[in-house]
C-alpha cells in the first residue's frame, strides 16, 4: 500500500507543477487572455458537474464509443481469424484491407454525412471503422504466431473448422488479440469525440466545439479534462484486465 501511494504521489509531481506554472503565468498575465487559470476551469468543471450536464455528455461519448469499439473488434476477430488462417483469403483480401487502412477516419465523415445524416449512427459507424484495423492486424498476427503443432493436435483430434477456432485458434491468440483491443479503445474516444466535433451535435465533443464558438475556455478545458480522464480510466481498466486474464504469458 505504501509503495503504490508512493508511486502515485510522484506521477501527481509532474502535473501539479504543470498547473501551478500554468496559474502562475497567467497571474503575470504572461499568457493570452483565451487561456482560463486552472482555477477558472475547475470552476466551471464543478458547475457541469453540479447542473448534470457533464455527465450527459460523457455518457454520449462513452455510449457511442463503446458500441462503435464492440461493433469494429468483433468484424475486426473474424476477418483476422480468416486472414490468419486461410493463406487464399489473405492473399484476396490482404491488398484491399491495406488500401484501406491508409484512409484516415476523418476523411470518411463527409461522406458518411451524406449517407447517414447527424446522429449517434454516423459516430458509432466512425469509431467502428477506426477500431477494426488495429484489432484486425494483431488478431492476424496472433493466429500466424501460434505453434503449428498445436493446429496438428487439433486436426489429429478431428476437430472441424469452428471447434478448432474455439478450442485452439482464439485461447492461442487471445494475449495479441487483447493488446489490439486496448489500442482500439483508445482510438475509439479520439474518433468519437472527433465526430461529434464536425458531425453530431452531442458528447464532449460537441461540448468542446460550444464552448470554443461561445469563447467559453474555461469550459473547452473543463471538457477536455474529463476527456482525458476518461481516457486514462479505460486504458487502465483495460490494463488490468489484461494482466488478470493473462498473468500465464508473463511467466
Amino acid at each position: 500500500m505504501n509503495a503504490r501511494a508512493a508511486k502515485a504521489g510522484r506521477a501527481a509531481v509532474f502535473p501539479l507543477l504543470l498547473l501551478g506554472g500554468w496559474d502562475g503565468l497567467a497571474r503575470a498575465h504572461a499568457l493570452p487572455d483565451s487561456l482560463s487559470r486552472p482555477t477558472t476551469i475547475v470552476a466551471a468543471l464543478v458547475s457541469t458537474v453540479a447542473d448534470g450536464s457533464l455527465w450527459a455528455m460523457a455518457g454520449q461519448t462513452l455510449i457511442a464509443a463503446a458500441a462503435g469499439w464492440a461493433l469494429g473488434s468483433l468484424l475486426a476477430i473474424g476477418a483476422g481469424i480468416a486472414i490468419g488462417t486461410t493463406p487464399v483469403v489473405r492473399s484476396i483480401v490482404g491488398p484491399a484491407l491495406e488500401l484501406m487502412r491508409s484512409v484516415p477516419p476523418v476523411a470518411l465523415i463527409p461522406v458518411a454525412l451524406l449517407a447517414l445524416g447527424l446522429g449517434p449512427k454516423l459516430e458509432i459507424l466512425m469509431v467502428a471503422f477506426a477500431v477494426f484495423w488495429p484489432v484486425v492486424l494483431f488478431t492476424a498476427a496472433g493466429v500466424r504466431s501460434i505453434d503449428a503443432r498445436l493446429l496438428e493436435v487439433a486436426r489429429a483430434l478431428r476437430f472441424g473448422a469452428a471447434q478448432r477456432i474455439l478450442h485452439f485458434v482464439l485461447p492461442a491468440a487471445a494475449a495479441t488479440i487483447a493488446v489490439g483491443l486496448r489500442v482500439a479503445a483508445g482510438l475509439a474516444l479520439v474518433v468519437a469525440v472527433t465526430t461529434e466535433i464536425i458531425a453530431n451535435p452531442s458528447g464532449l465533443g460537441y461540448g468542446i466545439a460550444f464552448a470554443s464558438t461561445a469563447l467559453r475556455p474555461d469550459l473547452m478545458f473543463a471538457d477536455l479534462f474529463v476527456l482525458a480522464l476518461l481516457g486514462f480510466g479505460v486504458n487502465a481498466l483495460l490494463v488490468a484486465a489484461q494482466r488478470r486474464l493473462f498473468a500465464w504469458a508473463r511467466r
